[in-house]
């Protein structure tokens, strides 16, 4: 028995949604309220919540559809764990306690103590440590953190950044776009 060719539209109508292509928030409403009208489709999810096109999560890798509140019910229950992952890192890397991670914290006024601004709601402050002694210095944002390192945690280097920055910004000394673009050819 020879298969049947598929037409190119057909095919690309079935990988679209494996390619993750972003789709209208009204053509996923349509789509979404076509599949309830299906006949033996579920109109309530496991715990009972109705499957609404306001109350449903779609993936389109699958082809499966979540409630919106389960799903953000198990969000909660993934940053717990994170949160627990968390502490668990504080004391096996670290060794400290979580207490003596907001003490510091406290001691910082909340801040980052290069940069002065607090930690966004998701992230915490990143400890910054000594590499060769393991000593830990203060609480940093992860980028102001990364930055210390890509300087290689000397004193020296961030020096001579903070030196060349000085430099380039004094009066009549800042270079435009279309000056540089001129200067390099």
């Amino acid at each position: 028995m020879t298969r049947r060719k598929q037409s190119p539209e057909f095919i690309e109508k079935r990988i679209a949604p494996i390619r993750g292509r972003k789709q209208s928030s009204e053509h996923v409403r349509k789509r979404i309220e076509s599949s309830m009208k299906t006949k033996g489709v579920n109109t309530h999810c496991q715990k009972g919540h109705e499957f609404t096109p306001e109350n449903t999560v779609r993936d389109y890798r699958d082809n499966s559809r979540s409630c919106r509140k389960c799903r953000n019910a198990g969000i909660a229950i993934w940053r717990k764990k994170t949160d627990r992952h968390f502490i668990s890192r504080l004391r096996i890397q670290f060794g400290i306690t979580p207490d003596q991670y907001y003490a510091m914290l406290e001691k910082q006024n909340g801040v980052c103590a290069i940069c002065g601004f607090p930690p966004n709601a998701r992230m915490k402050l990143a400890i910054d440590h000594c590499h060769v002694t393991n000593t830990l210095r203060g609480l940093l944002h992860n980028g102001c953190n990364s930055a210390l390192g890509l300087l290689g945690d000397t004193s020296e280097r961030v020096m001579q950044a903070v030196r060349y920055l000085r430099e380039s910004e004094g009066p009549g000394q800042r270079m435009t776009f279309a000056d540089f673009a001129e200067a390099v050819g």
